[in-house]
């Protein structure tokens, strides 16, 4: 059985990721891009039979790789948590939303990458320090080659980019006139708005 869930863990997660990129570097498609729902049904599959084989080795499984499969299990699930985020947002918008599906589906794809890695180096033998570098070089590596797709997609929302790290929720006011501070006529206090 534990076989066979890695088995259908590992095929589940290579195609979620050749997908994954496919969905990042294609174009627009629709308002849900085509094989989105590939996608999503391998990535379900993936963390289901990932924390069923997780649970089935918990006892023969050592420190560190408890460690490690406990911290993949918890991104696992973050990641299922993105894309369904990404679903509700592509089956409720009226027009596809580039940027977002590119930071959703971008971090699962660096999650896959990374998990694919980490994997690697327990199976290979490598010592704790080594696998969380590995883990560490993966997000930056994977941060660094989806910086640029994210950037060409646009702003999120399809909105145009506002001046200052804080949107602007509402249109400024033409004129800032300031109220005095102090007593007023009426005898009460008067705080200044800004």
């Amino acid at each position: 059985m534990r076989d066979l869930l890695i088995a259908v863990h590992a095929a589940t997660g290579v195609i979620a990721f050749v997908l994954g990129v496919r969905l990042v570097a294609g174009g627009r498609d629709g308002p849900v891009p085509r094989g989105f729902a590939g996608y999503y049904a391998c990535l379900v599959t993936m963390v289901a039979t990932l924390l069923a084989a997780v649970v089935l080795d918990w006892r023969a499984l050592e420190a560190p790789a408890r460690l490690a499969f406990g911290g993949l299990s918890a991104l696992a699930l973050v990641v299922v948590a993105r894309a369904e985020r990404a679903r509700r947002r592509l089956a409720a918008a009226s027009a596809h939303d580039r940027r977002r599906l590119v930071d959703d589906v971008g971090f699962s794809l660096v999650a896959l990458f990374d998990g694919f890695a980490i994997v690697a180096a327990i199976d290979l033998g490598a010592p704790a320090w080594l696998v969380a570098l590995v883990g560490v070089v993966g997000v930056v590596g994977g941060h660094l080659m989806l910086s640029p797709v994210a950037r060409a997609a646009g702003p999120p929302g399809g909105c145009r980019p506002q001046a200052g790290p804080w949107p602007r929720l509402s249109p400024a006011p033409t004129s800032r006139r300031r109220r005095p501070r102090g007593p007023t006529a009426a005898g009460g206090w008067t705080r200044r708005r800004g």
